[in-house]
């Protein structure tokens, strides 16, 4: 399917219907020239040419409506054309009234094109509502929607009225947050975008650079098996509705005979898919049917670009056999539960696009026999996967007949590591353990509260006036771990009042994930200025955390002021108990239970214990003349007789 052509580029045929016979660019096409490769007899194919010994070609993911960054990113980085997997925001206005109830708090979630401060009115309003019945609270959403003039769901109405337009051609299927009917308008050509080519099953387009040419097959939506045979509202082999889109089989059947029908041993083919082969086994099995060479692929949203190939992956294709073939167990329970209703209403032409993608669902490579060849695509298939156009991108540089690759992503900031261990610790006061207090000899017993009066006036007198006003930021789910800076992002205008942040645990990144250990609470004291500014930071309230879809918990701390014990309190707790070193009665320490005892019958033949000396009340003590209580001087031994 074509949207537009660029003047820089040619393209041959706009129909779906393929041909019979494929054509070669072997002796055909002039290595020096670029020029376009007439088309034979049979499918005519659409070629672009990018002239000159050598073209960069970027490839992103998921720009969710803000189109006027594709422009962005092909200046940023010299490119001649863009491959983009999905998730464009194929959306206009009237999209607003189809898009679901789910779909349409996604979009207001991730959109690059609303604000923070709007973001949260949208998601806050609808929360508000939520206890109402009957769809009430989304109502809500769609309205506030529509009635602000800021909300917007995609810049591609300002594309088709040629406000913005595209500097570099840009070739993209369509992702799994897409309205069906939009892309049917721009398959039909009712909508007209120049230098934009809808990769899908209807069509293929090809790429004449640096002495290459690339074949570019495409495969849009997301791979649901259950869905797998349900069209939704949409026509033809498109599947969708409610502001969402999905790949169906007879998809897959149609571009498996669009593969067959171009396929040319000379050219790379480059597989441009939503969701990822190495998540999906029916991709995984897609991408070996159409031989690609190359796979690109977006959706998992990881916050760099990921390169691999499966033999670096599974290391033995019986490993990765395992895989495709759960992937095929997976569809074959789906297929025999719906295949008698799918061959009842399927129609002549439709199951020979269904017997198609039968042979790739139900196919698994088969165990290797003596002197038979490996799976080459085992080795030698590369695959990409693509984070968000915000995070990072993958540019394919090519040159003389090479493909060399460069990837950038932001990647994930730990400035905050460093942040945490140079800031000051916390300081907490503890009280006095039990075992302190029993343990001590009666004179430092009687001298502690004489001590400890002037330490605790002292305490008193550092403590503030009035104690800072603190908010709980907890239960943070999957955001975890997060940093000061995500923290101080959330809380948006707030953020300039908070005086202090606590983590707990400090080692934010422990989370129990070790056998026996337990799992670890991971929380934030936030603390503020006055209690006005906590008491106006907790309109953050029901704010997603860190651009995710987790909404923490906030709430009022409350912390009492430490007390300072009166005279009578400290004396009563450093008085005298009958509990023994550690505060636990009983058994423990040298001596056992009958430690007295043993010490009055048999003290004539045996040395005193420590306890006796130091600790103990008994016999081996004497009362000093002010009163506190002293060790005596021990015994002298006597000579036991046989």
């Amino acid at each position: 399917m074509e949207a537009g052509s660029a003047p820089h580029t040619r393209s041959y045929g706009v129909d779906k219907k393929m041909g019979v016979t494929g054509q070669s660019n072997g002796a055909g096409r002039r290595s020096d020239s670029h020029a376009a490769v007439p088309a034979h007899t049979g499918y005519p194919p659409r070629v672009h040419v990018i002239h000159g010994t050598t073209g960069r070609i970027v490839c992103v993911a998921d720009i969710r409506g803000h189109i006027q960054q594709l422009n962005q990113i092909a200046a940023e980085h010299k490119a001649a054309a863009i491959i983009h997997t999905g998730d464009f925001g194929f959306y206009t206005r009237e999209s607003l009234d189809r898009i679901g109830e789910r779909t349409l708090r996604h979009v207001v979630q991730y959109s690059p094109l609303l604000s923070n401060k709007l973001r949260s009115v949208l998601l806050d309003s609808a929360d508000a509502h939520a206890p109402l019945a009957n769809g009430t609270a989304h109502a809500h959403l769609r309205q506030m929607f529509a009635d602000h003039p800021d909300a917007v769901l995609s810049e591609f109405p300002q594309l088709l009225s040629k406000q913005i337009t595209l500097d570099v051609p840009v070739f993209t299927v369509y992702g799994a947050c897409e309205d069906v009917e939009v892309l049917e308008r721009l398959r039909s050509g009712e909508y007209s975008v120049p230098n934009l080519y809808i990769l899908d099953e209807a069509s293929t387009h090809a790429i004449d650079v640096g002495s290459l040419r690339l074949r570019l097959l495409g495969l849009g939506g997301a791979v649901v098996t259950h869905k797998l045979f349900d069209h939704g509202v949409g026509n033809g082999t498109l599947a969708g509705g409610h502001g969402t889109m999905w790949t169906s089989m007879l998809q897959i059947g149609e571009l498996m005979e669009a593969a067959q029908h171009v396929y040319d041993p000379t050219e790379v083919r480059v597989f441009v898919s939503f969701a990822s082969p190495g998540r999906d086994g029916l991709v995984a099995q897609l991408a070996h049917a159409l031989r690609a060479d190359y796979c690109v692929s977006g959706g998992l949203h990881l916050r760099y670009v990921t390169s691999y190939n499966d033999f670096g992956v599974y290391g033995q294709l019986d490993t990765y056999r395992a895989k495709l073939s759960q992937a095929n167990a997976e569809f074959q329970d789906v297929w025999d539960a719906v295949r008698p209703q799918v061959e009842a209403a399927i129609d002549p032409s439709q199951r020979t696009l269904l017997n198609q993608a039968l042979q790739v669902a139900l196919h698994v490579p088969q165990p290797v026999t003596a002197g038979a060849n490996r799976d080459d695509a085992f080795k030698n298939l590369w695959q990409w996967n693509l984070p968000d156009a915000s995070v990072g991108s993958l540019v394919l540089d090519i040159s003389h007949g090479r493909v060399a690759t460069e990837m950038r992503s932001q990647g994930v900031s730990f400035a905050s590591r460093r942040s945490r261990a140079a800031a000051p610790p916390v300081k907490v006061a503890l009280p006095s353990s039990a075992r302190d207090k029993t343990s001590m000899p009666p004179a430092a017993a009687a001298a502690v509260p004489a001590a400890t009066a002037p330490l605790a006036v002292a305490l008193s007198q550092e403590l503030p006036a009035q104690i800072l006003h603190t908010l709980f930021l907890g239960h943070l789910g999957e955001a975890h771990p997060v940093s000061e800076a995500d923290i101080r992002a959330y809380f948006g205008e707030h953020a300039a009042n908070i005086a202090q942040i606590h983590f707990f645990p400090s080692d934010r990144e422990r989370r129990g994930k070790e056998e026996g250990e337990p799992r670890m609470r991971n929380f934030v004291h936030v603390e503020f200025k006055s209690d006005a500014a906590a008491a106006a930071a907790l309109q953050c309230r029901g704010k997603p955390i860190k651009d995710t879809s987790v909404v923490p918990t906030l709430e009022l701390l409350e912390r009492p002021r430490a007390k300072v014990k009166s005279p009578k309190d400290r004396a009563d707790d450093h008085a005298p108990t009958s509990r023994t070193r550690g505060g636990r009665r009983g058994r423990g320490g040298r001596g056992g239970r009958n430690r007295n005892n043993n010490n009055n019958s048999n003290n004539a033949g045996s040395e005193p214990s420590s306890h006796a000396t130091g600790h103990d009340m008994g016999e081996n003590t004497k009362a000093a003349p002010g009163g506190d209580a002293v060790p005596a001087a021990p015994k002298e031994k006597e000579t036991m007789s046989a």
